[in-house]
């Protein structure tokens, strides 16, 4: 797998003042990882072209300017995907799944709360979490995925994985409504479902429409 395939991104920032945007300047155009970008003050929107991972980048963003910042779209009229894990016992993450073209898929994700190892990430046939793992149903088999594996991640000493992958003859289209689980060698250890994400320019909301809260109070009860 390939690692250096850039994504285009796109960032809501809480708080953006004249010191934020001399510092953004100052320090995205010096970045190693940043191919380009652009910031819409008016907006506070932020675009940017990157092949960084991208829990490094929101970081990043969060540390430069000191205040909150929230990822709202992915990719450039391609498919985007979200897979929030639930947090059956004390694991949880974000997993993205971009798709750049018809044959490249970037997938992209931070794990917290696993032992230090290695895990499988696969993907199950359904997505209905009623039953929590009983209802999976069996892992996904296609032309592109064996056995429904995708990859194999690893949890560093502080419990903690992060992850970036770009995966040729990967198509998501077929992926989403289904599922994403971390397995060991023995159990399904946390799931969620793959849900289709806002793309670039697709997500100037506040307001989350699932549950009427802003994009902020959502990100603090993650």
């Amino acid at each position: 797998m390939e690692s250096n395939f850039s994504v285009k991104v796109e960032f809501e920032l809480k708080e953006i003042s004249n010191e934020n945007v001399k510092k953004l300047n100052e320090k995205l155009s010096n970045l190693e990882g940043i191919k380009n970008y652009t910031l819409d003050v008016n907006n506070q929107r932020l675009n940017i072209e990157t092949w960084l991972p991208l829990s490094c980048l929101h970081q990043i963003l969060e540390e430069i300017t000191n205040s909150e910042v929230s990822l709202t779209g992915m990719g450039n009229m391609t498919d985007a995907a979200v897979v929030q894990l639930v947090n059956y016992s004390d694991i949880k993450g974000l997993i993205r799944l971009i798709q750049i073209n018809e044959n490249v898929c970037v997938i992209d994700g931070i794990i917290h709360g696993l032992d230090n190892g290695c895990y499988e990430l696969v993907i199950f046939e359904n997505g209905d979490l009623t039953h929590a793992f009983e209802s999976l149903g069996s892992r996904f088999n296609s032309t592109q995925i064996n056995n429904g594996k995708i990859g194999i991640i690893n949890a560093d000493q502080d419990k903690k994985s992060i992850f970036r992958w770009v995966i040729k003859n990967f198509d998501i289209s077929d992926l989403v409504g289904r599922s994403i689980c971390i397995c060991n060698l023995t159990k399904k250890l946390s799931c969620g479902i793959i849900a289709r994400s806002s793309k670039i320019f697709d997500n100037f909301k506040r307001i989350c429409l699932c549950n009427g809260k802003t994009i902020w109070s959502e990100k603090q009860n993650f």
